[in-house]
């Protein structure tokens, strides 16, 4: 029973390193994109939006391929796809709004 215990707690102390080093990841490429602005909170509710839509495809997508099921894997690489080509022109919708407008001499040059 310890040698269980003691594996357990092994894999969930990786589970939650893991878990840091992806969020880390996470918050400099927002950071790199938002150019050291804050994150406001339609931005976090649309990351979390987004988050929640992938992770539910990915589960069916898993699910799918358990099954052998390769229509419903390739519809849902499709979905995902689609998923991640929307989240990217949001962004590109929120950079464009956030980013300063160039002076009339810069465009100049």
């Amino acid at each position: 029973m310890k040698r269980i215990e003691k594996r357990w707690k092994t894999r969930k102390a990786k589970r939650a390193e893991r878990r840091k080093d992806r969020r880390r990841a996470l918050r400099r490429v927002v950071r790199k994109r938002l150019h050291g602005r804050a994150l406001s909170d339609p931005m976090r509710k649309a990351m979390k939006l987004h988050a929640g839509r992938v992770a539910r495809l990915r589960r069916i997508r898993y699910l799918a391929a358990s099954a052998s099921d390769y229509a419903l894997v390739q519809k849902t690489d499709g979905l995902i796809a689609r998923e991640q080509s929307r989240h990217n022109g949001w962004w590109r919708q929120i950079l464009r709004k956030q980013s300063p407008k160039p002076r009339a001499e810069e465009t100049k040059r």
